[in-house]
């Protein structure tokens, strides 16, 4: 895969009430082509690896330059690499050992070395990092890799939002089970981002969801990914957010 032109664009994920951002989320770009198409084509070249060390490496020059001038952000990266490569490792090192960096665990692969995998999660918590565990529920982020693990954070998928308002499984017993597991973690102390949300309406689902649970939402109506989007204001106002006001 063509390493070239690769960008990293940083998406804010704003608390509900105030519109005030915790973090932005580095996503990767390559002109228009999103970091979903870019990474799903470095799977089937069985370069990802490869590609997450790229865009973990677009970061660390992002902070040492200056271009995030201190602000939070989020760098992402799979089990799998985290697992067994050392040039990944090595950044997430250094990113640990910087002020106001998050991890982002994805849901697209297991581990290779499961011991491994724990004992690095460990150490980046001990060193600070704040993890969080992305599309919790689907792939390979189960409910038990947010128990066994030193996440703080959990990312709910964007399709939960159909999945809870479909008619056909408004009653099920899955849609159950789901919302009360959310409700028991988030008892433990663990903290949910709902991403997708892209309009008022979505907005107002998720609230209808978990009315005191989400904090935390992702999506173009919280602000588009952008090279700098530091002065970017939420696209909804936090009077709109908060939505029982």
């Amino acid at each position: 895969m063509p390493s070239s032109n690769l960008q990293l664009h940083y998406q804010p994920i704003r608390h509900r009430h105030t519109a005030q951002p915790l973090y932005y989320e580095a996503l990767l770009r390559k002109g228009q082509t999103s970091a979903g198409s870019l990474f799903d084509q470095a799977e089937q070249e069985n370069v990802r690896n490869r590609l997450e060390r790229q865009a973990l490496a677009l970061a660390w020059e992002d902070i040492q330059s200056g271009h995030t001038a201190g602000r939070p952000i989020a760098v992402n990266v799979s089990p799998k690499a985290l697992s067994e490569d050392l040039g990944v490792w090595r950044l997430l090192l250094k990113m640990a050992r910087a002020d106001h960096v998050f991890l982002e665990v994805t849901e697209n692969s297991e581990p290779t070395n499961r011991a491994l995998y724990r004992q690095r999660l460990e150490k980046l918590a001990a060193l600070g990092m704040p993890l969080i565990l992305d599309d919790v529920g689907s792939g390979y982020a189960h409910f038990t890799c947010l128990a066994d693990h030193p996440f703080t954070y959990a990312k709910l998928d964007k399709h939960y939002l159909h999945w809870w308002t479909s008619a056909l499984r408004s009653e099920s017993r899955q849609k159950q089970i789901l919302t009360e597991l959310v409700l028991v973690f988030h008892r433990q102390g663990y903290q949910f981002i709902q991403e997708g949300i892209e309009t008022v309406t979505s907005a107002k689902i998720a609230d209808a969801i978990f009315p005191d649970h989400l904090i935390w939402f992702q999506g173009f109506a919280l602000g588009l990914p952008e090279r700098k989007p530091w002065h970017q204001g939420a696209t909804l106002l936090p009077g709109q957010l908060h939505l029982h006001s």
